[in-house]
This record gives structure tokens, sequence and C-alpha cells, in this order.
């Protein structure tokens, strides 16, 4: 079979697979084995599908990869796609690693962008999932030395004591000890 074909079929069936419990692994490993053109219309494909992808069961595990390739295009395209879902995401188990992928893109403005027009983050970083990603989100900020770090802790004045408690308290704990460069 000619390697066109081999594009043309995986690009044909490329959300089923993407769906699919055993087809997400056979994807990721035909999408990090590809290169040229066909991988490109491939990647661009999976970035135009990111809403979606992103809260399926096993489609978050093909946009995480996509986004851990770093290529700039499918990246940039992805995370300017979920905008406006990065909260509800955060909040759902295979989400909140797009979002965590997302913050550790050079796009992570649209995420923290999000965050803060969001009048009740402090539940978000109460939550089971939503509580790793507030994490992350702080540490690149700090990290990358932005004013939306500051902006985001700001977020969080007046919740505090809201935060005491259950998962919340690993958000106030690195608050208060202070957020680390690592």
């Amino acid at each position: 079979m000619s390697s066109n074909l081999l594009y043309l079929a995986a690009l044909r069936h490329c959300l089923d697979l993407a769906e699919h419990e055993k087809g997400c692994i056979s994807i990721n490993k035909f999408i990090t084995n590809s290169r040229g053109p066909g991988r490109d219309k491939l990647l661009r494909l999976i970035a135009e599908h990111s809403v979606y992808l992103s809260q399926d069961p096993s489609g978050n595990y093909v946009l995480q990869h996509v986004i851990g390739l770093h290529d700039p295009v499918s990246t940039e395209k992805i995370c300017c796609l979920l905008r406006g879902n990065y909260v509800l995401l955060s909040s759902q188990q295979g989400g909140s690693h797009v979002v965590e992928k997302c913050l550790n893109s050079p796009w992570m403005d649209y995420v923290i962008l999000d965050f803060l027009k969001w009048d009740r983050l402090w539940q978000l970083a109460r939550d089971r999932y939503g509580n790793y990603v507030i994490q992350t989100a702080l540490k690149v900020t700090k990290r990358a030395n932005i004013p939306l770090h500051r902006r985001l802790l700001e977020k969080f004045q007046g919740h505090l004591d809201a935060l005491r408690s259950g998962y919340g308290r690993n958000v106030i704990n690195l608050i208060v000890r202070g957020v680390p460069l690592d």
C-alpha cells in the first residue's frame, strides 16, 4: 500500500480511531512515525475537532499527544479552539490533562484569560481535577514571570478560607508557601 493511501485511510478514520480505547493508541503511534504533508493534514484534522476530542475518554489522549509534539500550528489551533471551554475541561478527568498540556505550551495565556473571566475560580481550585490544573496554572505563570500570575493570585483573595478544606488545601498550601519556580 502506498504511503498516500495510508494517509488517506488515516484521515478518513482518524476520529473513529481517536474515540476508540485501542484505536487512540494506534493513531498516536501513526502520528509519531509520520512525516510530511500527510502528517500535517492529520494534525490539522485533530486540531479542528479539539473541543469534541478533549471531552472524549479516548480522544483526549490523542489531543494530549498532538500538543506534546510541540507543533506550533496545531498546538496554537487547539489552544485557540478550546477557549471558552477551559473551566469545564478542568473539572473532567481527561479534559484536565488536556488543559495542563495547553498551560505548558506557548499559548498558556488562552487558558489563563479564560480562568480570569470566571468569578468562581476558587470553586475550580476545590475540584478533584481542577485543583491540579490551578496548581499548574500558578506554577507556569510564575515561571514565565508574567503579570497573569499576580492576577491569578488576586482571584483567590477573599476565598482563602473556602480553599482550606478538601482539594482546595493543595492550592492554598501552594499559595501560602510561595509558588515554586520548578
